[in-house]
């Protein structure tokens, strides 16, 4: 599946080719150094990309699923009105799932 089938929400995707362009333009850096440095040539094929972006949409998946998660125990414990001290802990789960 291709990462273009990914639904993303308002300036994901542009955050998305912003850190594809590093990957990429990092790879091409750390290339020249190790060639320099070892005498070795470091290939790097469309299949490299393909793998990093089924990584990639595993990874977003997977954090997409943590934090809906966490958004519906925050919505139940709102709906039950837990204590005050309830809510703010589960906003500081919700905030350090993204840090």
């Amino acid at each position: 599946m291709a990462l273009f089938v990914v639904l993303f929400r308002s300036n994901e995707l542009e955050g998305c080719v912003e850190m594809f362009e590093h990957f990429h333009n990092s790879t091409i850096s750390l290339s020249k150094v190790v060639r320099q440095k070892y005498k070795m040539y470091n290939y790097v094929t469309p299949a490299s990309y393909l793998e990093l972006n089924s990584i990639f949409k595993k990874l977003l998946q997977d954090k997409r699923t943590s934090v809906e998660k966490m958004r519906k125990m925050y919505q139940v414990c709102k709906q039950r009105q837990f204590p005050n001290v309830s809510l703010i802990a589960f906003k500081v789960r919700i905030a350090n799932l993204f840090y």
